[in-house]
C-alpha cells in the first residue's frame, strides 16, 4: 500500500476510534450495580467498586482526580449556592452520576489512556514541556453532536508543540482541508506530523526554526539530534486518540505549587441522531469515514473498479441504526456484491432500520433506498433485471428467502407488492415460500390482487402453487382482495382464474363476501361467478369472540371520558386510571392475549425518560405488528376496504386500543350528487355500529355528515343498533340549523355522559329531551345576516350539570334570539356549572339577572366583549354568591376597559380574570 493510501486508511482508523469510542451499556451498568437514579457520584462509584466493576484501590487514587463544576457541585448540595470561589473543583471520585457511569463504564481504557498520556508527556518533556504524572479527567460532551466546537487549548504543552510543528516542516496545512469535526483537527495534525517525523528522521535539528510568528529556539538538549534518535510523542497521541479519549492539555495551576497536571477529555459516546438545528433533527452520519456517502453510491452503481481501490481504507460498516454497503450493492447487481465479498464485507443477515435485508431491498428495488440513506446515495436508475440477478446472486451466496422484515413480510413478498416479476420468479425459483403469511395473515397473492392486479404475477404464483383459497386474520381470501380493487371486465376473468386454482366465494368476519364488496362500489356483476350476488357463498370464519371484563372496562372508558370535574374537588384521576391500566394489560396476559404485553409496554414507554424510551420503541413497534390481528379488527369490519387502503375512519389509540374514533362524510368522499352523500351517511352508520360492536374500550365517537336528509338518515340508523354501554361521549358535527330529533339515541347510548352539538351555522331550532348526559357542549358557527333570526331551541336534560354553550352572535341579535336563549337555560334547573361564550353586551345584561345564575357553582365567562364589561360590573351583585367565576377577555383592552376590569376584581374577589388573547 502507497503512503497515501497508508495515511488515509489510518486516518479513517482513528476517526471511527475517536468520534464512536465503544463503551460499556450505561443502562446495563446502572442497573448491576443497583443504581437508584438520585444517587451523587460518589455513591455511584462506590457501588462500581463493591460491585467489581472498578478496582479497590480507586476509592481515592491520589494520581487521578476529576473535575467538577461549581454548578454541580451547588446541584447536589456540596456547596453553598451565590459564594464566590474557584469555577472548577477537583474531587477524588467523579461528582455526578452521570459523569461516574461512564467512567466506571471502562476502567480499562481509562488506566490505557492515563498511560499513553503519561509517556506522551514524557517523551514532550525534552520539547520544553514540565513533567506531569498526575491526571485530572473531564467530561467532554459528545464529539459527534458538537462538530464546531472549538479545539482545546493545551496550555503548558502548547509551547512544546508548537516547536516540535515547526522543526517538522513550518505552521501552514497543505495536506488537506480542516477536519469538518475541528476537535479532531489535532489528531490530523498528529498524524501527518508523524508521518513528517518519519521522513525527516536523518535530519539533524537547528538552534532556531522558523515559526507562525518569527523564528523560535530550538531546546538546546535537541540541537545538533537527529529524530532518529529521539522518542516520537506523535505516535503516544496516535495510541491515545484510538482509546477513545482525548488529551485536553497539561495545565500549571500557580495555586498548587506550580504542580502540572494532565487534562483528559472522555466523550461521551454519540447518539443515534444529532440535532444540526433546533427544529431539524437529522440522522448521525457515518462521521469516521467522509467517503462512506460515496462508498454507497459507488455500491448504487456497481462500481466495481471504484469499490475495489476504496474499500481497503474503510475501517468498518457499522455505523449505527445505518444500512449497511450489502444494501446498496443489491441496487449495484452481481458485480457489486461480489466486490464485498472480496473484501469480507458481504453482510448478508444485515438489516436497515425498518428491518429490511438485502435480499429484500433486490427484490423490491425502493426508489428511496434503504431506511436511513440519503437521495444521493441511491441515485441510480432502477433495473429489475438487475434486481433479478442480485437475487440470484444473494440465494446463491446463502442469503435467507424466508427471512422477515418487522412486517413479517419475506423477499417474495416485496417483489410482489413492488410488481416485479422477474425478482419474484428469482425467488421462487431459489425456493421461497409461495404462501408465506405476513402480520396480518396476507399472502403473497393476496398482495399481488390488492392494487392493480398484474395477470403475469397472479399467473406466476399460481403456477407455483399459491393457495387460491387462504384467508388472512380478517377472513379475507385472495376473491376479496380483487373484489375491494374493483371488478371490471379483467378482474372478473382473474377472479374465474381465481375459481378454477380452488378459490371460494365466503364470508369474512363482518359477514361480507366478495359480492358484498363489489355491490359497496357500485357493480354486481350478472355472470354467475364469484362476483355474482346470487351465487352460493361458504360460511368463512365468523365474527371473533369478544372477552372482556366487563368491570374493568367500565372504569377504563370512565377514565378515558370522566365524569366532569367539580372544581372544589381534588382531582387524582391519572393516577387511577394508570392503575387501571396495569390491571387491565395484567387480565389480558393472563388469558394469553399479546395486546397485554403491549399494553404494558407502552405504559413503562410513558414512564420513562427520553433516552430510555428510544430502545423500548422498537419492541413497542415489535408487538403492535404482532397484535394487529386483534388491534385493527374492529377497523377491518367497519371499513370494507380498510385492508387495501388507509382507513378514512380517523382514530385515536391509547396504549394499543381504539379509544376515540372519527365518522366524517368528508373523508369518505361522497360525491357531488345526493345521493352520494346518503351513501355515504349509510357507510358511516355502519362503521359506527360495527366500531361499538368490537371495540371494547371505544369511549368517544364523533360523527359529522352534511345536510338535513343524511342526518336523519345516520340518526335512525344509530337509533336501532344494539345497546352501546362503553361509550361516554357522543360529538355531532356539522349539524344544520335544526337539531335533528336525537331522543332516539337514548336507548343505544345508556350509559352516555357527555354530549357535543356542534353546528355549521346557528342552531337555534329543535328540542333535545334525553335522561343521562351530564356534560352538554353545544358550539354555534358565525352565520350570515340572511339566516333566520329567532330562537327556539328546547334542552329537557334533566341530569344534566356542565353546560358550555356557544352564543349566537352575528352583526345583531335580534329580541327573540335574546328571549329564547334566557328561557332555555332557564329551564335547566340541574345545571350548577356553565359556560357562556362569546358574551356580547346584550347576551349579559339578558342572562346576568336570570334566575339561573343563582342555581350556579361556578360561573366561566369567555370571549367576552369589551362593551359587555360594564354590565357585568353592573350585575356584579347577582355574581357575588358563585364558588368560582373566570372571565376572559376577547380582545386588547382600552384605557375604559381596563378601569371595567379593575373595578370588577373589587367586586368581585373570588374572580379570575384572563386579559389575554381569547
Amino acid at each position: 500500500m502507497s503512503e497515501e493510501l497508508e495515511f488515509r486508511r489510518r486516518l479513517a482508523e482513528l476517526e471511527r476510534r475517536f468520534l464512536r469510542p465503544e463503551r460499556a451499556d450505561l443502562d446495563e451498568l446502572a442497573a448491576a450495580i443497583e443504581y437508584r437514579g438520585r444517587d451523587p457520584g460518589a455513591a455511584v462509584w462506590q457501588r462500581a467498586i463493591d460491585a467489581g466493576r472498578l478496582p479497590p484501590g480507586w476509592a481515592d487514587e491520589p494520581n487521578r482526580r476529576f473535575r467538577a463544576t461549581r454548578a454541580e457541585l451547588e446541584q447536589l448540595g456540596l456547596i453553598e449556592r451565590g459564594r464566590g470561589g474557584p469555577r472548577h473543583v477537583r474531587l477524588a471520585t467523579p461528582a455526578t452520576a452521570r459523569a461516574a457511569l461512564l467512567f466506571a463504564s471502562d476502567p480499562e481504557g481509562l488506566a490505557a489512556a492515563e498511560g499513553l498520556a503519561r509517556a506522551l508527556v514524557s517523551r514532550f518533556e525534552i520539547w520544553g514541556c514540565p513533567p506531569a504524572t498526575r491526571v485530572v479527567w473531564r467530561l467532554a460532551g459528545n464529539p459527534v453532536a458538537h462538530r464546531q466546537a472549538k479545539p482545546r487549548s493545551l496550555g503548558a504543552l502548547g509551547p512544546a508543540v508548537a516547536c516540535l510543528r515547526a522543526v517538522l516542516g513550518g505552521p501552514e496545512r497543505i495536506y488537506e482541508p480542516p477536519h469538518v469535526h475541528r476537535r479532531f483537527q489535532v489528531v490530523v495534525d498528529a498524524l501527518f506530523w508523524s508521518r513528517r517525523w518519519q521522513q525527516l528522521a536523518p535530519s539533524e535539528l537547528p538552534a532556531r526554526v522558523p515559526g507562525p510568528a518569527g523564528e523560535l529556539e530550538v531546546p538546546p538538549a535537541l540541537v545538533g539530534r537527529t529524530l532518529a534518535e529521539l522518542q516520537n510523542p506523535l505516535e503516544s497521541w496516535l495510541a491515545l486518540a484510538r482509546t477513545g479519549y482525548g488529551l485536553a492539555g497539561v495545565r500549571v495551576e500557580p495555586g498548587r505549587g506550580g504542580e502540572a497536571t494532565i487534562e483528559l477529555a472522555a466523550p461521551f459516546p454519540a447518539a443515534r441522531t444529532a440535532l444540526v438545528s433546533k427544529n431539524k433533527p437529522e440522522a448521525a452520519r457515518a462521521l469516521w469515514s467522509r467517503q462512506l456517502t460515496a462508498l454507497r453510491l459507488a455500491c448504487a452503481r456497481g462500481d466495481v473498479g471504484w469499490l475495489r481501490r476504496e474499500l481497503p481504507l474503510l475501517p468498518g460498516d457499522d455505523e449505527p441504526g445505518q444500512p449497511r454497503l450489502i444494501q446498496f450493492a443489491a441496487y449495484g447487481g452481481p458485480s457489486a456484491l461480489a466486490a464485498l465479498a472480496e473484501h469480507r464485507a458481504l453482510e448478508l443477515d444485515a438489516r436497515d432500520p425498518l428491518g429490511r435485508s438485502a435480499l429484500m431491498l433486490a427484490a423490491a428495488l425502493p426508489s428511496a433506498g434503504p431506511a436511513g440513506a440519503l437521495a444521493a446515495e441511491v441515485d441510480v436508475p432502477i433495473s429489475e433485471i438487475v434486481g433479478a440477478a442480485a437475487c440470484e446472486w444473494l440465494l446463491g451466496a446463502g442469503a435467507d428467502s424466508e427471512a422477515r422484515d418487522r412486517r413479517a413480510w419475506t423477499a417474495l413478498h416485496f417483489a410482489i407488492d413492488a410488481r416485479r416479476p422477474r425478482c419474484a420468479a428469482a425467488l421462487i425459483e431459489g425456493g421461497a415460500q409461495v404462501d408465506a403469511i405476513d402480520h396480518r395473515g396476507r399472502t403473497p397473492l393476496m398482495l399481488a390482487l390488492s392494487t392493480e392486479p398484474m395477470a403475469s404475477l397472479v399467473e406466476l404464483l399460481l403456477r407455483a402453487g399459491a393457495d387460491a383459497d387462504a384467508r388472512d386474520h380478517h377472513g379475507w381470501s385472495p376473491l376479496h382482495y380483487l373484489a375491494a380493487v374493483t371488478a371490471g371486465e379483467g378482474q372478473l376473468a382473474l377472479a374465474r382464474g381465481l375459481v378454477a386454482h380452488g378459490a371460494r366465494p365466503s364470508r369474512d368476519r363482518a359477514g361480507r363476501s366478495p359480492a358484498d364488496l363489489c355491490r359497496l362500489q357500485g357493480v354486481e356483476p350478472r355472470d354467475g361467478g364469484p362476483f355474482d350476488p346470487r351465487t352460493a357463498v361458504a360460511a368463512g370464519p365468523g365474527p371473533r369472540a369478544r372477552i372482556v371484563e366487563p368491570t374493568l372496562v367500565t372504569r377504563l372508558v370512565d377514565g378515558l371520558v370522566p365524569a366532569p370535574p367539580d372544581p372544589s374537588e381534588a382531582d387524582d384521576r391519572r393516577e387511577r386510571a394508570t392503575a387501571d391500566w396495569m390491571i387491565w394489560a395484567d387480565w389480558l396476559q393472563s388469558r394469553g392475549d399479546p395486546r397485554g404485553q403491549l399494553v404494558a409496554t407502552s405504559l413503562a414507554c410513558a414512564r420513562v425518560g427520553r433516552r430510555k424510551r428510544r430502545p423500548m420503541l422498537d419492541e413497542l413497534a415489535r408487538l403492535e405488528l404482532r397484535a394487529s390481528g386483534l388491534t385493527h379488527a374492529a377497523i377491518d369490519c367497519a371499513d370494507p376496504r380498510a385492508p387495501i387502503r388507509p382507513t378514512p375512519i380517523g382514530l385515536t389509540w391509547t396504549h394499543g386500543f381504539v379509544t376515540a374514533a372519527r365518522l366524517s362524510s368528508l373523508d369518505w368522499d361522497p360525491g357531488p350528487r345526493p345521493s352520494d352523500r346518503l351513501r355515504a351517511a349509510a357507510q358511516i352508520a355502519e362503521a359506527a355500529r360495527m366500531l361499538l360492536t368490537h371495540e371494547p374500550l371505544l369511549a368517544e365517537l364523533r360523527v359529522a355528515v352534511v345536510g338535513a336528509e343524511a342526518w336523519d338518515q345516520v340518526i335512525a340508523a344509530l337509533a336501532t343498533i344494539d345497546p352501546a354501554p362503553r361509550l361516554r361521549r357522543l360529538v355531532l358535527d356539522h349539524l344544520p340549523a335544526r337539531l335533528p330529533a336525537l331522543g332516539g339515541l337514548a336507548r343505544s347510548f345508556p350509559a352516555l355522559r357527555s354530549l357535543w352539538l356542534l353546528a355549521t351555522s346557528n342552531l337555534s331550532f329543535g328540542a333535545l329531551r334525553w335522561a343521562g348526559p351530564r356534560d352538554l357542549r353545544v358550539r354555534q358557527a358565525k352565520s350570515s345576516g340572511a339566516t333566520q333570526r329567532g330562537f327556539d331551541l328546547e334542552l329537557a336534560l334533566p341530569d344534566l350539570s356542565h353546560l358550555d354553550f356557544g352564543l349566537p352572535i352575528d352583526n345583531g341579535t335580534s329580541e327573540a334570539e335574546l328571549h329564547g336563549v334566557a328561557r332555555m337555560l332557564g329551564t335547566l334547573a340541574s345545571v350548577r356549572h356553565l359556560r357562556l361564550a362569546p358574551l356580547d353586551q346584550d347576551h349579559a345584561a339578558s342572562l346576568i339577572p336570570s334566575p339561573l345564575i343563582s342555581r350556579l357553582r361556578t360561573l366561566e365567562l369567555a370571549g367576552v366583549r369589551g362593551s359587555a364589561l360594564e354590565t357585568l360590573v353592573l350585575r356584579a351583585d347577582a355574581l357575588r354568591g358563585l364558588e368560582r367565576i373566570r372571565v376572559a377577555v376577547a380582545s386588547e383592552l382600552s384605557e375604559r376597559d381596563r378601569e371595567l376590569t379593575e373595578q370588577l376584581r373589587r367586586e368581585l374577589p373570588r374572580l379570575e380574570l384572563d386579559t389575554g388573547p381569547s
